[in-house]
């Protein structure tokens, strides 16, 4: 789950051109080519290195963003009747419900988080799910599901691969702040990010380099799925890093819900990629930082 505005930046190194023109023989130039749009109740961006001025390529990119995100909103959307997860939701027996491979896979992800958490995070404790059957059964009939704390870094995800898997191996995806990284940008470097303070009071924030890998922030505008309440502590912004966007965007959420004691104490234990900003009672802020997030600064 994310605050609108707590969204992480994109940054990458522009390339010059210059000297002599390179001999015919050679491949022709790569540079980082920009796609953005509506996406999931916020905006997507995904720069793909490529040779510039291919439309077809171009298409085809788009495509399959298009594509993925029509099938976030189809399993995840939470305002959807007609969305998997909420026709789950209004699932009132203790009949099974069948669920696509997709959902299923989202609600053990959930569980993961929430048993690695003790709670932490929704992961529909009163279900049973049944990888053979793909199905869901309710312990009880009132149980709602919401995956939301993940469906953004899930889509970034599914984004990245649908991309790889058409032959671009060095791709930015950046959904709603969440990023997922894959190979290099186009001069060669690791992907740059930027994460941003929970205010924005500084003039820039955290630069982190990724090279396969997914970073996700959480704001303090979630609920303790422990309590039913909006938590009470005073930790502002917890930001993961990890190989998937998904499990980054569900293990900060979670870490934000622990607050700065108990969400400090297992991100060490665990050896988690977590960044905790927390605010101070001046109003000024202090971050901690995990060895493993510290060697991405």
């Amino acid at each position: 789950m994310r605050v609108p505005g707590q969204l992480l930046a994109l940054t990458l190194a522009a390339t010059a051109a210059g000297g002599q023109a390179p001999p015919a023989a050679t491949s022709p130039p790569r540079a980082a080519v920009s796609f953005s749009g509506p996406a999931m109740g916020g905006r997507y961006g995904v720069r793909v290195v490529m040779r510039p001025g291919d439309e077809a390529a171009n298409e085809r990119i788009r495509a399959a963003i298009a594509r993925e995100l029509a099938l976030a909103d189809r399993l995840f959307l939470g305002g959807s009747a007609t969305s998997e997860i909420s026709r789950l939701s209004a699932h009132a027996t203790a009949a099974a419900f069948p669920v696509s491979r997709e959902t299923l896979q989202a609600l053990e992800l959930a569980r993961r988080a929430s048993e690695l958490t003790g709670g932490a995070f929704d992961g529909c404790r009163l279900l049973q799910l049944d990888r053979k059957r793909s199905s869901v059964t309710k312990a009880r009939p009132d149980v709602a599901c919401d995956v939301s704390g993940l469906a953004g870094g899930w889509a970034a995800d599914r984004i990245a691969g649908a991309l790889v898997a058409l032959g671009h191996r060095d791709v930015l995806v950046d959904l709603g702040g969440q990023v997922a990284a894959r190979g290099r940008r186009a001069d060669g470097g690791r992907w740059r990010v930027v994460v941003e303070w929970p205010d924005r009071s500084r003039e820039r924030g955290l630069v982190l380099e990724l090279e396969d890998a997914a970073v996700a922030t959480s704001g303090d505008g979630v609920l303790d799925p422990r309590t039913g309440r909006p938590i009470a502590h005073d930790l502002a912004s917890v930001s993961v890093v990890d190989r998937d966007a998904a499990w980054a965007e569900a293990l900060a959420t979670a870490l934000l819900v622990l607050g700065p004691q108990e969400g400090r104490a297992l991100a060490a234990r665990e050896r988690l990629a977590a960044r905790f900003v927390q605010r101070q009672p001046d109003g000024s802020f202090a971050e901690w930082s995990t060895t493993g997030f510290a060697a991405r600064e």
